[in-house]
């Protein structure tokens, strides 16, 4: 078992190609460190992770392009990834398409996996 403390494995973790949809979604999040970690392993899925933030989840139907987002709302940033294209704003709203949130799902299990499993 490593010395590494819990947040620096986390943050390890989130530079793994296996997170990658994870890696340029949580900076977004206003949040700290730790925070992120508790939100991580003690939610299962995006939506309940950005309702312990203090925001929510809003998906469309089809899939997400990013530029189409311009003038809805007063979104800070978009970004697009293998995976994933959302939309962020300020007070941890994000908005996805239904494939994003399955990448994103997914990623967090197998993130908070291998979190709790720390000798693997």
């Amino acid at each position: 078992m490593s010395n590494e403390s819990i947040e620096d494995h986390f943050a390890r973790l989130l530079e793994d190609f296996d997170f990658d949809v994870l890696k340029h979604l949580l900076p977004k999040l206003e949040a700290t460190r730790v925070e992120l970690l508790r939100g991580v392993l003690g939610t299962m899925t995006l939506a309940a992770l950005l309702e312990r933030l203090g925001g929510r989840l809003e998906t469309c139907e089809g899939p997400l392009d990013p530029k189409s987002l311009t003038g809805i709302g007063p979104y800070e940033s978009c970004s697009a990834t293998v995976g994933l294209s959302f939309a962020h704003r300020g007070d941890n709203v994000i908005i996805t398409d239904k494939l994003g949130v399955e990448n994103v799902d997914r990623a967090l299990c197998a993130l908070r996996l291998r979190l709790l499993d720390r000798d693997g």
